[in-house]
């Protein structure tokens, strides 16, 4: 039987620049690089949303960890210029990529009275998606859909999905590139 995992997202609201931000970020990451399975950082571009940064954790299911803070939902770094904010651990609903080509990552963060799935699964303008499904009741959201697109494919992308105004899309692009990526970090970040 295949191995199940969950992934973690976690949100940081900050108006660092991206490398004042990675820079706090790698110290409270390397704490986790060894045991999770995968770590992904995406920094928030083209749109306004509530996180400046996602991270993205892919853990084997029986060791599953709430990263960067135990047992709460939101915190602090160090410094108090970025807040951490806990979504909670989801399955992954779909057998979409894992490591996607495209430049851009468009994120839509679904409320749990969310039931209309069917809209977000097929708006067209995206190469691949990934659905996921909260994991636990107690994840700050429902589901979370991730989209893989290009330039020419956001703005048709983005009008679909904010025409239901009360879910939190954004727009992503990794903010670790794999040639600056700190070399502690490297085998684990995407």
């Amino acid at each position: 039987m295949a191995e199940s995992f969950i992934i973690q997202f976690v949100g940081f609201m900050s108006s660092l620049p991206v490398a004042g931000f990675t820079e706090q970020w790698g110290e409270f990451a390397r704490r986790y690089a060894e045991k999770s399975s995968s770590t992904t950082l995406l920094n928030q571009v083209q749109t306004r949303s509530r996180y400046s940064f996602i991270s993205k954790h892919k853990w084997p299911e029986g060791d599953f960890q709430f990263s960067f803070m135990g047992k709460r939902k939101s915190d602090y770094f160090p410094e108090r210029s970025v807040k951490v904010v806990q979504m909670g651990g989801f399955i992954k609903m779909t057998n979409g990529e894992d490591q996607p080509v495209t430049p851009y990552t468009v994120i839509a963060f679904l409320k749990h009275e969310e039931y209309d799935l069917d809209f977000y699964r097929k708006p067209g303008s995206f190469r691949s998606y990934n659905e996921y499904s909260a994991f636990y009741e107690s994840c700050l959201y429902g589901y979370v859909f991730e989209y893989f697109t290009t330039e020419a494919m956001l703005p048709e992308l983005l009008l679909h999905l904010k025409s239901k105004a009360e879910n939190e899309i954004a727009v992503y692009q990794n903010a670790l590139p794999k040639k600056k990526t700190p070399a502690r970090l490297s085998r684990n970040v995407v």
